[in-house]
């Protein structure tokens, strides 16, 4: 297998993919089906991109939003 470098700008989901233990309660489903992926993965990492960093990325999750705010016939 490859190893897998998987970048988020969310702290959050950085910290519960790392420690699945700190997770909300009402992600323990989520956090265990990540769980067996990492095992099955074997060689992963995640790590923290800021968004200040990676614009390409922001400008494109933002484009997304205000054309699902735009089909929803409001304005963004």
């Amino acid at each position: 297998m490859f190893p897998l470098t998987i970048e988020s700008d969310s702290s959050n989901t950085v910290k519960w993919v790392k420690d699945p233990s700190s997770a909300p309660w009402h992600f323990r489903q989520i956090m265990m089906r990540i769980e067996l992926l990492k095992q099955r993965l074997g060689h992963w990492d995640i790590i923290l991109i800021p968004r200040s960093v990676n614009s390409m990325a922001d400008g494109l999750a933002k484009q997304g939003v205000c054309r699902n705010i735009a089909a929803s016939g409001t304005s963004c």
